[in-house]
């Protein structure tokens, strides 16, 4: 997503009222929080989206897409 979209998406998200833990690692859930780097986050609701890359052994490797 080009980044002037993605800016104006968090401002549209915090501006309702929504947390963005952006660059963090996620540990664990339970029903009732969310652990990000050791942090418990109280919440009965959880979006959680991420990034995908593939594996760093298919760049060592010289494999290819095409």
């Amino acid at each position: 997503m080009p980044k002037d979209v993605s800016r104006a998406l968090q401002r549209r998200l915090r501006k309702l009222g929504v947390k963005l833990y952006l660059g963090k690692k996620v540990e664990g859930e339970t029903a009732d929080s969310l652990v990000v780097e050791g942090n418990p986050i109280p919440s009965s609701t959880v979006v959680w989206t991420a990034g995908v890359t593939n594996n760093p052994f298919f760049k060592q490797n010289d494999f290819s897409a095409e």
